[in-house]
């Protein structure tokens, strides 16, 4: 028996049967090497192509030839890229949505891949992140602490009253709660 071993990230014959471009093989090659070393989304991957000095059309190709071969997958790309920030950085889902632009990741993908992998509760998550930074507000008075927790909400994507009760339990969990005196 005869049997052919193919090296992991090998060309694949070019499609037209034609010999391709000595720069498109280069650049087939470069971009190879980037994604042995970290996963990125097409865009980024066409975006270093171009800062090699390969033509737009060239690197179009090479991306397009990258994900037929299947080592380039945008919706697994931002699939992990939430999940990692999420986990991490207990990101909202509109810091999410910019941080996966950012990425490289169309906003088509990011609003798809968002609505795929949508927070179990977001409402856990802020609370999780108001509960991590709290401690370091303890020395402020309740209404600079308020502001500062719910601003450091705000940026990562928590907005209105989820951000809001999660900054008055947190708070309260570390300083107790709030008396308040009523005139009536």
């Amino acid at each position: 028996m005869n049997f052919e071993v193919t090296p992991m990230f090998s060309a694949p014959p070019s499609s037209d049967g034609e010999s391709e471009s000595e720069e498109a093989t280069e650049a087939y090659e470069i971009a190879l090497r980037v994604l042995a070393s970290r996963a990125m989304s097409s865009g980024k991957l066409r975006e270093r192509l171009m800062q090699r000095d390969v033509e737009r059309s060239v690197a179009d190709a090479v991306v397009q030839r990258v994900i037929d071969a299947g080592y380039l997958n945008d919706q697994d790309f931002a699939a992990s890229a939430i999940e990692r920030l999420r986990t991490r950085k207990k990101l909202g889902d509109g810091a999410l949505r910019q941080e996966l632009v950012k990425l490289g990741v169309r906003s088509a993908d990011a609003e798809e891949a968002l609505r795929e992998h949508a927070a179990d509760d977001e409402t856990d998550l802020a609370l999780a992140a108001a509960r991590e930074r709290a401690p370091r507000l303890r020395s402020l008075d309740r209404q600079t602490a308020e502001r500062r927790l719910l601003g450091f909400l705000q940026r990562r994507g928590h907005g209105g009253s989820t951000a809001s009760r999660a900054v008055k339990t947190a708070l309260d969990e570390v300083s107790g709660p709030r008396h308040r005196v009523s005139f009536e």
